[in-house]
């Protein structure tokens, strides 16, 4: 029991901390590693593709099938995400990630040691391996977004950086030794890298309390003196008012509020009401009493909010002319037991409560969350089929029977290396374009990667060379690191507060269209043209632009484009 309360005071030392401190870094270097780990293993599984059709104790199996599994491990990850991203919101992000490292190693073990098929590997290694993906990328991603506010960009920059050092290595290495030992005793070697989960899991931990937008300047200015958070009670006890009481609305200020209190959003309009409050008071002083003889009930709740010691106050009553329909409906007002917020009102609403089912499905069906949801959707073809393509597509050079018989030939080894590229260039995007990002704009970001990564896909038509297709893989690393560093940023933005593990697990579950059907697009994209690699290489680089348009059109109401604002206005009319 002493060791329990031993350790309960040193995850509140360690957790309980304002927000951009510096051991949110080390979270999210936790969660870059996960991500080496994770995305490492799972991004080599093609390499292994040529071992597997060779292997007789597979039956031979066709790319086709050998791709599924690929597809499956890929594409259910998403679909596991949603039960990750509710779990994150109330299991500790080390219990997930300690699970995720040993599903991990029994995939790799289960599946070199019974297997006897395709559809075997499939059940035993991607099947586990999908569920492993879900259960670490999520808590990653919603740890980390715990502790940054300013600089969430770079926070989760340095967060999916893992992913291009995963790649970077374990592709490079795998690729040497499945020439040497077959795909079975290096599945046994690759389980090695389950250890980096182990110092991930010790890593990991979640702040609290989760503020609503601290302003850490004012934490440093006020002592010790926290915000506190706004509870459920406190953005509800508005909302039972009786008929004769609609006009009003009751603000519950608590004594713990004080002068050094960080500046939430609560605060900043309480204050504002507060000074002008005073001018009221100063300008009608004495004026207090209707013809009746009865106080007036906005003339007491100026008198109060001026008063020296109103703050302690148990509560205030404001005229209703004098409060703003927008700020009644931020608060989620209830008019005779009728819900009078939008949904914009219920997205302010989920950054310091739970949402309760029926208001989570307004949130899903809104412009704003479908919007994350298509550009991941979308992107998940690009991506999901870049890495299935990338080493067969450079190894084909020279190939007989294809459009490729007359390129110099490129073995299967030196091909796996062209990933230490992508890999390398994935570690610099997810710094530098976090980097920048918190200093500018995380969806101008996210638009200018997608642009560029789409330029740089549609360029892999025309390479035939290592060099060539190094130099464009560097490029599409680069761009594709970004993207993935600036997504769960804008998430984040949008929905941050104690929904926001559910809501990123909701969004990532786009991504099983692109990991099921990317692998086999691609399969037969090839297998219709000859084994010509350029129509799926164009299809990726317009899967890759896209949702930088839909970012540049519809995410930042205050920067939206002209074409997005008409396209919001149809969509609120209709």
């Amino acid at each position: 029991m002493q060791i329990y309360e031993a350790c309960k005071k040193v995850d509140r030392a360690v957790t309980h901390r304002p927000a951009d401190h510096w051991i949110g870094y080390l979270v999210a270097v936790s969660g870059a590693l996960m991500q080496m780990m994770s995305y490492g293993i799972d991004n080599s599984f093609s390499i292994f593709s040529n071992s597997m059709q060779n292997d007789p104790s597979l039956g031979y199996p066709s790319a086709t099938t050998v791709s599924f599994g690929n597809s499956v491990s890929l594409g259910l990850s998403p679909v596991f995400g949603v039960l990750a991203g509710f779990l994150v919101d109330r299991v500790p992000p080390r219990v997930m990630m300690f699970t995720s490292t040993v599903m991990l190693f029994a995939a790799l073990w289960l599946s070199s040691s019974f297997a006897k098929s395709s559809a075997e590997v499939t059940a035993s290694y991607s099947l586990l391996a999908s569920i492993s993906s879900a259960l670490m990328l999520s808590p990653g991603a919603a740890a980390t977004g715990s502790w940054f506010r300013r600089r969430l960009g770079l926070g989760q920059g340095i967060n999916f950086c893992g992913g291009g050092v995963g790649s970077a290595v374990v592709p490079a290495v795998l690729g040497s030794l499945v020439d040497v030992y077959g795909w079975r005793h290096t599945f046994r070697l690759m389980s090695a890298f389950c250890a980096i989960g182990l110092v991930a899991t010790i890593l990991s931990c979640r702040r609290h309390p989760i503020e609503d937008d601290v302003d850490v300047d004012d934490h440093a200015r006020g002592g010790n003196s926290p915000a506190r958070e706004p509870s459920h009670d406190d953005c509800i006890a508005h909302r039972s008012f009786s008929h004769e009481e609609r006009n009003e609305i009751m603000l519950m200020i608590t004594p713990e509020a004080g002068e050094n209190a960080a500046a939430s959003p609560t605060t900043r309009m309480i204050d504002s009401m507060r000074t002008e409050a005073e001018k009221a008071a100063n300008h009608d002083n004495g004026d207090t009493l209707e013809k009746g003889g009865k106080p007036d009930a906005a003339a007491s709740a100026r008198a109060a909010l001026a008063s020296p010691g109103g703050s302690d106050d148990m509560s205030m009553l404001l005229g209703r002319h004098q409060q703003p329909q927008q700020q009644l409906a931020q608060h989620g007002r209830k008019v005779h037991g009728t819900q009078a917020c939008t949904v914009a009102d219920l997205i302010q609403d989920m950054h310091v409560r739970r949402l309760t089912w029926r208001e989570m499905m307004r949130v899903f069906f809104s412009v704003r969350f479908l919007t994350h949801f298509f550009m991941f959707a979308i992107y998940g073809w690009s991506f999901y089929g870049l890495i299935y393509v990338a080493v067969p597509y450079v190894s084909s050079m020279g190939s007989a029977g294809t459009v490729y018989a007359d390129v110099t030939p490129i073995s299967t080894s030196k091909a796996s290396t062209v990933f230490t590229f992508w890999g390398v260039f994935q570690i610099v995007g997810s710094i530098l374009v976090g980097g920048v990002a918190s200093f500018t704009d995380d969806a101008l970001a996210y638009t200018m990667c997608a642009t560029v990564g789409g330029l740089a896909t549609s360029l892999l038509v025309f390479c035939r060379s290592y060099a060539a297709f190094a130099v464009c893989l560097s490029v599409v690393g680069f761009c594709t690191a970004g993207i993935f560093a600036m997504m769960p940023a804008l998430i984040a933005k949008d929905f941050h507060g104690p929904n926001l593990g559910f809501f990123m697990g909701c969004v990532f579950v786009a991504g099983c269209l692109g990991g099921f059907s990317a692998p086999p697009i691609q399969a037969q994209l090839q297998t219709r043209y000859n084994g010509n690699y350029s129509y799926g290489c164009v299809f990726i680089s317009c899967c890759t632009t896209f949702p930088g348009v839909l970012c540049y059109l519809l995410l930042g109401p205050e920067k939206q484009s002209r074409v997005g604002r008409v396209f919001m206005r149809v969509v609120e009319q209709a």
